[in-house]
């Protein structure tokens, strides 16, 4: 399998590349598309996922810090709601990022190996050029 990052132009990589090797092997470079389409909805789950994190970590701080200051009498009942209500929608963002990075990669996988120019192109079998390798016949002393 393709490592993503290929098919992220943001992050250094180059997609037309990718589809013109698809195209090579005369397959439909659409995938590509689809691909890149599944990551950004993968990211933006995982994105909305980590924020929630992040504001768990947020409110369980400042329950701590107010918890400290009032020496245990402020029960900080809101922040306590406020905490368990985002815990509560936590895996559900989880899991629509974990289905997101499967669908996203079951399409990867069926991207090919981003062929060389070296690679001669021919749409069938019965074509393809045939090198002969020279062999060393000579056992190793």
């Amino acid at each position: 399998m393709i490592d993503i990052n290929l098919l992220r132009d943001d992050k250094g990589g180059n997609s037309k590349l990718v589809k013109d090797s698809e195209t090579k092997r005369f397959r439909n470079p659409e995938i590509v598309d689809q691909v890149i389409q599944a990551d950004k909805e993968w990211r933006e789950a995982n994105f909305k996922t980590e924020k929630i994190q992040e504001e768990i970590n947020k409110i369980n701080k400042a329950i701590g810090v107010k918890k400290k200051e009032s020496k245990g009498q402020d029960k900080c009942e809101e922040d306590v709601a406020k905490k368990d209500e985002l815990e509560l929608q936590k895996p559900e963002f989880a899991k629509i990022a974990e289905d997101l990075e499967q669908k996203r990669d079951n399409l990867l996988i069926k991207i090919g190996n981003v062929l060389t120019d070296k690679v001669p192109i021919f749409e069938n079998e019965d074509d393809n050029r045939t090198d002969k390798l020279q062999m060393n016949n000579t056992p190793n002393e």
